[in-house]
């Protein structure tokens, strides 16, 4: 396919991003900030949110809330 949009480095980005609901992108960077993405042609930020951990694992999403395995453990935000 051809590329549709790209964005500037949020940061470094180990993990997948993940589809997020019908238009979103969700991910997170190596140094914990969240970030949802509306998966148009366009890439806009629609929500960012510093975890205040790294993230060492793909997260999660269930029922509104965000799992993040952390080095000291897993946490759940919502």
């Amino acid at each position: 396919g051809r590329l549709l949009w790209q964005k500037r480095p949020l940061g470094g980005c180990s993990t997948p991003p993940w589809r997020v609901g019908v238009d979103g992108v969700a991910l997170v960077t190596d140094e914990g900030l969240a970030v949802l993405l509306h998966a148009d042609r366009r890439g806009e930020v629609l929500w960012e949110s510093p975890l205040g951990t790294p993230c060492v694992a793909p997260p999660a999403i269930s029922h509104g809330q965000f799992l993040v395995r952390s080095p000291d453990g897993l946490r759940m935000m919502g």
